[in-house]
């Protein structure tokens, strides 16, 4: 079985690839992104995924 994700942001600290007790390997990231605003003020929110 093959999963494929495409993700777009910055990561905030370096990639870990770990393995399973199966020895079946995975990653885990902390992504974070910038959304812009269409409004009035001229803020952006920082949204960070982990």
């Amino acid at each position: 079985m093959l999963n494929k994700v495409s993700l777009i942001g910055r990561t905030t600290h370096d990639v870990e690839l770990t393995f399973t007790k199966q020895g079946i390997p995975y990653t885990r990231l902390s992504l974070a992104v910038e959304r812009k605003r269409i409004s009035s003020s001229s803020e952006n929110k920082l949204i960070l995924y982990q």
